[in-house]
């Protein structure tokens, strides 16, 4: 899988931030206007364990590894898609560093799944994985509203708290951070992060 990985000559570029910021709306947006996007993969384990009754699945031992092997199949597998397709970018919900955090928040950062979650990522090169990553600004700022649904299990509190945790294991990293604003439609938060992509690739050149 790292082999295949490392032959693919796509951009990558992750859209993240903490719950209910419009990452999956942006992401739906750019896959509306053609692009590849990576979908994000944590929603539909949630969802796919619920329907078995198991309410609580991100409790249980293993559940954050198989979130990022997951992630780590659909990233390459749209990566393949957008080189048979011609295209050099792909958009991806989430970065592969959330795994690390997630199970730093949940008190696992000596566990097995930490250590096998951080080895595939140093392999993966992760802290230049993406040529840029975009950090969501919640809707309405720092007063934004999080609510707990079949697949969230986040409240306001501990989504504010997610949301700037997350942004400062990116800014460690030294890839590109963009920031989307606040107050902006889907739409115009893809648009935004279209032409941010627009102008790195002709710095770039």
């Amino acid at each position: 899988m790292l082999s295949i990985l490392s032959t693919i000559s796509v951009s990558l570029y992750a859209i993240v931030g903490g719950p209910s910021v419009g990452k999956t709306s942006i992401i739906q947006e750019l896959k509306n206007k053609g692009e590849i996007v990576c979908e994000e993969a944590a929603t539909d384990i949630i969802l796919e364990e619920r329907r078995k009754g198991n309410t609580t699945p991100w409790t249980e031992e293993g559940f954050e590894v198989r979130i990022f092997d997951e992630k780590v199949k659909r990233e390459k597998e749209a990566s393949l898609l957008a080189k048979d397709q011609g295209k050099s970018t792909v958009f991806t919900d989430r970065g592969l560093l959330d795994s690390l955090y997630y199970l730093e928040i949940n008190q696992k950062k000596s566990s097995k799944e930490y250590e096998t979650i951080a080895s595939v990522l140093k392999e993966l090169h992760s802290d230049t994985r993406y040529d840029a990553v975009f950090y969501i600004e919640p809707y309405n700022g720092e007063d934004f509203t999080s609510t707990v649904t079949e697949h969230r299990h986040e409240d306001t509190a501990e989504a504010k708290k997610q949301a700037k945790h997350i942004k400062e294991i990116y800014e460690k990293t030294p890839m590109p951070l963009i920031i989307v604003p606040a107050h902006m439609t889907p739409k115009a938060r893809a648009n935004f992060v279209l032409e941010e992509v627009k102008a790195l690739q002709k710095a770039s050149k």
